[in-house]
């Protein structure tokens, strides 16, 4: 069984009302996207801020309407400077996206060099509409520091006082005390509160439990308020939490090639592929961009993953005989694609082949063939044995042969042998 589209073909086992009747999504689904902020999170990254307005307006233009921007005093009287000039230039370049700022200088921290009531005025002072103000909630069973509801009431006061719209963020949301946290997502929403950003930043839910802490969650909720879930990667369920998180009602919290420190954080692309294709539910995001992001992304950073899904350098490659003779048959747009769900257009990409040990002599007379060379078997051998030369001749990644080189070897060694192996 399956669901087919010009682009993709998924199990019909997607859709069925055993699957479906289980999912709550938020009506409309919102992507919030975190990619500038955890850039400069990531340890060695310090990319031009000329660059970060790039990235900002490509997210611009594929459809992403909320961006959360970080902005730490950690206990300093001046903010990051790199953080501070980021979210300024992001805030003077008019994109249509809307701005949360997340302040930490409104947590309770000894020592403090600034007030929270300073920390919002310089943040209102950039033009910002929108803060984050984070409350910290005792672990369950006691212990770690903790806010109070006071403090979160004066916070949201000043605030409001400043003319800034505020979000509650309640950090470490799987291992706190669950009661205190409601309670403080409560009076929140009694305040006013636009959103509520529930972080699980240590990866301490699994999917399952993601699952059923949103689903209770949002069931204890007195006012209805927008949630959103912002997770790490460390036991490689960014993504499935993400999208059960989404799946439960709660809005994804994501960045582009899951950059971000430690093992990165839910992947953009990922995320909304999987929500759009497995889902069927709109994210407002151009598929067709999400290529051209992450290779930005990747320019920017440094950072390279080929094995990354959906958009890594390999999700696209065949090297076998089988991809690469439906390739050559049917071209590079060809869907299905060989070994695929999805075109590779669908998100911008294509489709190439390469040749390494897994090639035959089927495959070398197929390119013969499309080459308008003969096929003959002496040809074959000589042009495989090439390649298979040229292949070995690499002792590192990558050790196989472009089809511009095959190419080259078909032609070649056809003019080498003689009457007969030119191109007709």
């Amino acid at each position: 069984m399956s669901v087919e589209s010009s682009r993709h073909l998924v199990s019909a086992y997607d859709r069925d009302d055993r699957v479906t009747r289980q999912l709550t999504f938020p009506e409309p689904l919102t992507i919030f996207d975190s990619t500038l902020r955890k850039i400069l999170l990531t340890p060695g990254i310090s990319p031009p801020i000329d660059q970060l307005l790039a990235i900002a307006g490509s997210l611009d233009r594929a459809g992403i309407r909320e961006i959360v921007l970080n902005v730490h005093w950690w206990g300093d009287d001046r903010p990051n400077s790199r953080e501070w000039e980021v979210l300024r230039a992001v805030l003077q370049s008019g994109f249509d996206f809307h701005v949360t700022v997340y302040a930490d200088a409104t947590l309770p921290r000894e020592g403090n060099r600034i007030t929270p009531l300073a920390a919002i005025e310089q943040i209102r002072s950039l033009g910002a509409t929108t803060i984050e103000l984070p409350f910290l909630v005792p672990r369950a069973g006691g212990g770690g520091a903790a806010s109070s509801l006071g403090e979160l009431e004066a916070l949201f006061a000043q605030a409001a006082d400043a003319g800034l719209s505020t979000v509650l963020g309640l950090s470490d949301v799987g291992r706190v005390d669950f009661e205190v946290a409601l309670e403080a997502a409560q009076l929140a929403t009694e305040l006013g509160c636009t959103r509520v950003n529930l972080l699980d930043s240590y990866s301490s839910l699994s999917v399952e439990a993601m699952r059923l802490f949103c689903n209770d969650f949002r069931a204890r909720l007195d006012r209805p308020v927008p949630l959103s879930m912002h997770v790490h990667n460390d036991f490689g369920l960014g993504t499935a939490l993400a999208v059960t998180a989404a799946t439960s009602g709660v809005h994804p919290d994501v960045s582009v090639n899951s950059i971000s420190y430690r093992s990165g954080f839910a992947a953009l692309q990922e995320v909304v592929l999987a929500l759009e294709l497995l889902y069927d539910v709109r994210t407002g995001i151009d598929l067709g961009q999400l290529q051209s992001l992450s290779d930005q992304v990747s320019a920017c950073t440094g950072l390279v993953n080929p094995l990354a899904p959906v958009t890594g350098a390999h999700q696209y490659l065949r090297d076998d005989a089988e991809g690469i003779l439906d390739y050559l048959r049917d071209g590079r747009e060809a869907f299905p694609a060989a070994t695929s769900c999805m075109a590779p257009s669908l998100t911008g990409s294509r489709m190439r082949v390469v040749w390494g040990d897994r090639h035959a002599t089927s495959t070398v007379r197929a390119k013969l063939r499309q080459l308008g060379l003969p096929d003959s078997g002496e040809l074959v051998t000589a042009v495989y044995d090439e390649i298979v030369r040229a292949v070995d001749s690499a002792t590192t990644y990558p050790r196989w042969v472009t089809e511009e080189r095959v190419e080259e070897i078909c032609r070649v060694t056809a003019a080498r042998l003689g009457d007969g192996y030119e191109s007709r």
